[in-house]
């Protein structure tokens, strides 16, 4: 499993043309 990044870093896509501001995680629910 990668590491995660800090909430709020700013990360380029693979295309470098967009960059996005991790502003949360998904989270799944288990059971």
């Amino acid at each position: 499993m990668k590491e995660y990044l800090p909430i709020g870093s700013v990360v380029t896509l693979k295309q470098g043309t967009k960059k996005v501001m991790i502003c949360g995680r998904i989270q799944k629910e288990t059971k």
